[in-house]
């Protein structure tokens, strides 16, 4: 059984764990958002076009694979 904290919230699951064995809270908090979002614009750019940016969608929600 795989067990995990996030926020303080303790979850349960007979799933498989997480790639990489860690559950990841992705949001981030307000407190953090402006340095986030400085460290997010100095990093390298890649221009999509817009059927990849439907799969990348596609991926994030459903762990398909083009």
């Amino acid at each position: 059984m795989f067990q995990a904290s996030v926020s303080g919230t303790v979850i349960k699951s007979s799933l498989i764990e997480p790639d990489g064995g860690v559950l990841v809270d992705v949001i981030v908090p307000e407190s953090e958002r402006g340095s986030k979002t400085l460290e997010a614009e100095s990093m390298p750019k890649a221009s999509l076009a817009k059927i990849d940016v439907e799969w990348v969608h596609v991926i994030m929600k459903d762990g398909r694979v083009p």
